[in-house]
This record gives C-alpha cells, sequence and structure tokens, in this order.
C-alpha cells in the first residue's frame, strides 16, 4: 500500500483517526500515537477530527486526496449509558447484567459468593482452631497474685 499524499512512497504507519495510509515524512507522532497532518491539526485545535469522507487539503498543493468513509452514527438511545456501567461495575456482576451480558454476570456473581464463602471458612476456622483459641486466651488472663509470674507466650505443638 502507498501513502495517500504520495503515491510513490510506501506507508510507514496509519493514521489513528482516520486510518489513512502515511509515509515517513506525513506521519507525525505524539506520544505513542500516530497522526496525519489534517488530523493533528484538527487535535490541537481542540475541534474534533475531520469528516472520514471528503477531500483534506494539506499545506503543499500536492497533497490533496480523498479518503472514502462514513463517520459512525450515533450510539441509539436505548443503549446503556457508559458511566452508568462502570458504576455498576464495583458490584460483582451488576454491570455486567446492565450491558445485557447476563450470563457473565451470573458467572461473576457465583466467583464472589464462593470467595466470599471461602473467606468466612477460612475465618471460622482460624478462631475455632488451638492457635485461635491460644490467641483468643491470652488476651483476657486475669492478674496473678503478687511475685507469681507467667510466661508471656505460649508455645503451640503442631
Amino acid at each position: 500500500m502507498t501513502c495517500a499524499n504520495h503515491p510513490d512512497r510506501e506507508n510507514v504507519a496509519f493514521c489513528q483517526n482516520c486510518g489513512k495510509p502515511l509515509c515517513q515524512e506525513c506521519t507525525r507522532v505524539v506520544g505513542s500515537a500516530v497522526f496525519c497532518e489534517p488530523c493533528l491539526a484538527a487535535k490541537l485545535a481542540g475541534t474534533g477530527p475531520p469528516p472520514a469522507g471528503g477531500t483534506y487539503v494539506g499545506s503543499d498543493s500536492n497533497v490533496n486526496y480523498t479518503v472514502s468513509g462514513t463517520v459512525p452514527p450515533p450510539p441509539p438511545p436505548g443503549e446503556p449509558n457508559p458511566g452508568l456501567a462502570a458504576l455498576l461495575g464495583f458490584i460483582p456482576g451488576v454491570g455486567a447484567m446492565y450491558n445485557g451480558q447476563y450470563a457473565k454476570g451470573v458467572v461473576h456473581l457465583v466467583v464472589f459468593a464462593i470467595l466470599v464463602s471461602l473467606t468466612m471458612r477460612t475465618a471460622s476456622l482460624a478462631s475455632s482452631s488451638p492457635a485461635g483459641s491460644a490467641i483468643r486466651s491470652s488476651r483476657h488472663t486475669t492478674p496473678l497474685a503478687p511475685g507469681v509470674t507467667a510466661p508471656r507466650y505460649q508455645t503451640l505443638s503442631v
């Protein structure tokens, strides 16, 4: 494929806004993004990218070309709101269900329930084990008679 501005040169990149093939001379790199001159100018000016179809005119007289394409339509009014979906995503499974991905939401909910039950089981096992009871009993000791000392730490055999 050749450059959209220079048909005699091979392309080395594509514009990330409009997808035009660009040669080394036409490539404008900003960070890790690659733009053509019109898209970079539109981005820096704060306007949207140039329309996908039509004629782009560069600063040079031999840089006119036509790119076919259409601007994607806006999302239909019944589509999920991305902001609300992100907010509901903090509740396991609810964000996916809001987006219409019911099976994925159920899987997230089941995995979350299993993790919670494992955590609760681990916590109850730790509190009913000899190590857990030794820790609890060492916190609630009554003072000994004057002159009688008790060991500070108990050694548990495993």
